[in-house]
Order: C-alpha cells, then sequence, then structure tokens
C-alpha cells in the first residue's frame, strides 16, 4: 500500500487542530479547578468577586434565633382610623412618627404602628373641621382605644401607641 504524502497546508491544518484541542482541554480544566476551589473554599470568592464582599458575612445557623428575636421584639400593630363623615378628603393626611403614611382618599385608612408611635392627623383645609375615630385595631394595641377620636382643623394628634 503506498500511502499518500501530505502537504504543507494538510501539516498545518494538523497543527492547528492539536493546538486548538490543547488550549480547549486547557481551558476547561482551569475552569474546573477555580469552581472546585471557590466551592470548597468559599472566602477565597470574597478575594475574587468585589460584589460577594458587598453582600455580607452569611448567618451562621446558631446566631438565626438571635436575629429572630431581634426582630419579634418590636412587634409591629395596625390601626385603621375613619373619618366620621364618611366623605372623601384626599386633603387630611395621617402622619405616623412624623411621617405621611396615608391620606382619605376613602373614607379609612389603615396604619402600621409601633409602640410609642405618635399618629397625628392633618387637615390641610383649616375651613373645613375634620373629625377622626379608631374604627378597628389588633388586639395587641392597648391605647387608643377603639373609637377614642380627635377633631377640629389643623394638626390633631392621637394619644401615643402602647403595646401590651
Amino acid at each position: 500500500m503506498k500511502r499518500r504524502k501530505r502537504n504543507k497546508a494538510e501539516e498545518i491544518c494538523g497543527c492547528v487542530d492539536s493546538v486548538l484541542l490543547g488550549i480547549a482541554i486547557g481551558v476547561l480544566t482551569f475552569l474546573v479547578v477555580v469552581q472546585g476551589v471557590l466551592v470548597l473554599f468559599p472566602q477565597v470568592g470574597k478575594n475574587v468577586n468585589a460584589a460577594l464582599g458587598l453582600e455580607g458575612d452569611p448567618l451562621q445557623p446558631g446566631n438565626t434565633a438571635l436575629y429572630a428575636g431581634g426582630i419579634s421584639s418590636t412587634p409591629w400593630a395596625v390601626l385603621t382610623l375613619r373619618l366620621e363623615d364618611g366623605l372623601s378628603r384626599p386633603e387630611v393626611k395621617v402622619i405616623v412618627d412624623g411621617k405621611e403614611a396615608g391620606n382619605f382618599v376613602y373614607s379609612e385608612v389603615t396604619v402600621n404602628v409601633r409602640h410609642g408611635s405618635i399618629v397625628a392627623v392633618r387637615n390641610d383645609n383649616p375651613g373645613l373641621p375634620v373629625s377622626v375615630v379608631v374604627s378597628k385595631k389588633t388586639p395587641n394595641i392597648m391605647e387608643p382605644q377603639i373609637n377614642s377620636g380627635v377633631s377640629g382643623n389643623n394638626t390633631l394628634f392621637f394619644e401615643p401607641v402602647v403595646i401590651k
């Protein structure tokens, strides 16, 4: 049998194929090694990727109860305030701890409060007095009571919220 002689172009193609195959195998090997290092040593990932450092430290299994206890020690409660005349008054705002929490586009507004929150009603139309009562509340709120209310012009304050 006679072997066919390879020309220069076929020899170059053969060399290029083997070089490209070697590069592909090298890159894949490198990626597998890097992935293995990042899985086995997660701290290395923080040094490699700046975005991971911005996330903060992961919670340790023993510390989750501590964080959950901190959250549950400040319970939230809900108050529903109602306009006594039952009309829509969007110019009347509900302020909780100095921040606007809603307005009376509808005749009732529900707001989240905490122990010690100051709930105020601001009437931007002083020529038209307003009367607002507490129509609903969660059971853990001791003050203000249901049906307690405020009436008048300008800014009106309810009693500070007391949660049991």
